[in-house]
């Protein structure tokens, strides 16, 4: 069974005895934020012996190309962070898509869905493409022609002949 839990403190998530040999810790700090992590670098789930000083953790986050260290705790050993695949699309440390081309806002998606459907009414498109029946219906009519409108999109306006 694995177990995962985000908190730099032991009483915040419920134990601080035997429970905590079921779970094992990782701890990643930042180059940038290594004064906000003191904190958590001094939670009781980094044992005595590997708790390093800021300017050890430093020369580890330069050697990462993330500028990151990490603490695993099934090795109880340190590292720079690798870097890792994204799946999610979206680059947190410079918040920005990394397909340009990817939908930002559910406005763009639902533009994606309008542009894609080969339905010529709102009203079927509502009902058969997106499934909304009864008073969400003209909610979403009037979402949909808010968003084409957001966007300049009298293509779509001329498509659905709304």
């Amino acid at each position: 069974m694995r177990n995962a839990g985000q908190n730099g403190h032991n009483s915040g998530i419920g134990f601080d005895g035997g429970e905590k040999s079921i779970f094992t810790p990782y701890v990643i700090v930042s180059e940038e934020q290594l004064s906000a992590s003191e904190q958590v670098l001094r939670a009781q789930i980094i044992p005595n012996d590997k708790r390093l000083k800021s300017d050890e953790i430093k020369a580890l986050c330069q050697k990462s190309p993330v500028k990151r260290a990490i603490f695993h705790g099934g090795l109880n050993e340190w590292f720079p962070m690798p870097e890792m695949k994204n799946y999610s699309g979206y680059d947190r440390d410079n918040r920005t898509f990394l397909n340009a081309n990817a939908p930002k806002n559910q406005a763009e998606i639902l533009i994606g869905k309008l542009e894609a459907t080969n339905k010529t009414s709102l009203e079927s498109f509502i009902l058969e493409d997106l499934g909304i029946t009864g008073e969400k219906k003209e909610r979403m009519r009037q979402g949909i022609l808010e968003a084409i409108a957001l966007h300049n999109r009298n293509d779509l306006l001329q498509k659905f002949q709304a």
